[in-house]
């Protein structure tokens, strides 16, 4: 009896079944570890940490008792931190105190702010290293971010005594009944910025 020197291979019916749902279950697992709902606790986590810090600071009150570094009573933590004379201060060292602190250092980061919502001016970037030079948060934008918007404004107005300028039986001012009425007030100066968070990680 003679037998052939070439071995075959029998692929059968249940192996290629188990071969074929192998294939199924990891291209599966690869599907839906890609699409973002694979992210949505932490999605969900940069929404909150976007929103709340934005919130938070332009409800809080400047206090000088309760942050030294504040100087203006009369307005908001954001307030005095986007509008307040922010050329004059540490800006890096107050963001990084009143939103770096809130978030997580896994999270990264980015505050800008802009005057009509088309130009954005970068205030604070982990990701590009516009930051202070020991921040510990996160630099590289690789699953997901997420902005949340706010808007603040500044309204600065010194009013005068009430006087009458015009010289009229008691009153002793330098204009007389007939001339052009003039406002005895400053022009108050008014300004808007609209503020954006961006957390990412």
């Amino acid at each position: 009896m003679k037998y052939s020197k070439f071995r075959g291979f029998i692929f059968s019916l249940d192996a290629f079944v188990a071969f074929t749902l192998a294939l199924v279950t990891i291209y599966s697992m690869i599907f839906f570890s890609s699409i973002p709902s694979a992210y949505y606790n932490s999605l969900t986590q940069a929404h909150y940490l976007s929103k709340d810090t934005l919130l938070s600071l332009s409800q809080t009150k400047c206090s000088h008792a309760l942050y030294p570094q504040c100087d203006d009573e009369n307005a908001s933590v954001l307030d005095w931190l986007i509008l307040r004379d922010s050329g004059r201060r540490d800006l890096k060292g107050n963001v990084n105190f009143f939103i770096g602190t809130n978030i997580p250092n896994q999270f990264g980061y980015v505050l800008e702010s802009s005057n009509d919502g088309s130009i954005w001016t970068s205030i604070y970037d982990t990701s590009t290293g516009n930051t202070l030079p020991d921040d510990a948060h996160n630099n590289k934008k690789q699953k997901l971010s997420v902005s949340s918007y706010t808007v603040i404004f500044d309204y600065r107005d010194q009013l005068k005594s009430s006087e009458n300028p015009y010289t009229y039986m008691t009153c002793s001012g330098d204009a007389v009944v007939c001339d052009v009425p003039q406002s005895p007030y400053e022009v108050p100066s008014a300004s808007m910025k609209i503020i954006k968070l961006t957390i990412f990680i």
